[in-house]
C-alpha cells in the first residue's frame, strides 16, 4: 500500500513517471515489496529491496509474470521478456545488473571504460567517466550551466535542455504551471489535457 497523501495514485505514477528516478525520489520509501527470490512478479517494486523482476511481459494479455532476482553480471538475461516492454522500479532500489552493468534490450551489458566510444544512449561509462563527444572521459555530472550532451551528463535532479535554438547546459526541472513537452523535463510530471496545452503538475510534493 502507498502512505503518504502528498503521492498521487501507483496508476499515475506507472503511467507517465515510472522511467526517471530523479523526480520520484520524494516518494521513494512510501512503499516497500515483499516478493522474495524467486517468487512470481509482475515489476520491481513487488520485489524485496535489492531484488528485480526478471521475464515480465507488461505488454501480453494477460501480463506475464517474471521473477524476482538478484542483481546479474555482464552477459545474463535481466529486464522484461520483450524488448522495448521495461518497466523502471518505482520504489526503493532494485538493482537488476551487477555496479559494473547496466541493463537493455534483456541483457546486462558492461559499462565503458575510460577511452571507450559512447555513440548509443544505451551505452553508459564507467564510475567516475560521462559520455562527451561520444567518448567516455574522466568527469562527472555537471550542475547548472554545464554544457551537456545527454541528461547523465547532468547532476540529479537536472536535465540536459534540448530546446531548439537553446545551448545544450544543465537546467533545473520545471516547475509546476510550466509548459512541458515530456515528464522529465518537469518537478513533478507533465500532464497532457485534452486540447493542451501540455503542461507541468505536482507530483509527491513537487514544486
Amino acid at each position: 500500500m502507498i502512505s503518504g497523501a502528498a503521492c498521487t495514485t501507483v496508476g499515475d505514477a506507472f503511467g507517465a513517471v515510472i522511467w526517471d528516478a530523479r523526480i520520484r525520489a520524494p516518494c521513494g520509501s512510501a512503499y516497500e515489496g515483499i516478493a522474495d527470490l524467486g517468487q512470481p512478479c509482475l515489476v520491481h517494486d513487488e520485489c524485496k529491496p535489492g531484488l528485480a523482476c526478471v521475464g515480465y511481459d507488461v505488454a501480453a494479455s494477460p501480463p506475464h509474470e517474471g521473477r524476482c532476482a538478484a542483481p546479474a553480471a555482464a552477459g545474463h538475461t535481466c529486464g522484461a521478456a520483450v524488448s522495448g516492454g521495461n518497466v523502471v522500479a518505482t520504489f526503493g532500489a532494485h538493482p537488476e545488473c551487477a555496479p559494473d552493468a547496466d541493463c537493455f534490450d534483456g541483457a546486462c551489458k558492461p559499462r565503458l571504460a575510460l577511452g571507450a566510444k559512447c555513440v548509443r544512449y544505451d551505452e553508459v561509462c564507467v564510475d567516475g567517466a560521462i559520455c562527451i563527444g561520444q567518448k567516455c572521459v574522466a568527469g562527472a555530472p555537471g550542475g547548472p550551466g554545464t554544457p551537456c550532451e545527454r541528461p547523465d551528463n547532468c547532476i540529479a535532479p537536472m536535465m540536459c535542455n534540448f530546446s531548439l535554438g537553446a545551448p545544450r547546459v544543465c537546467e533545473g526541472l520545471l516547475s509546476a504551471g510550466r509548459q512541458c513537452d515530456f515528464p522529465g523535463e518537469c518537478a513533478g510530471t507533465c500532464s497532457y489535457p485534452d486540447g493542451g496545452p501540455n503542461v507541468c503538475v505536482s507530483l509527491c510534493g513537487s514544486r
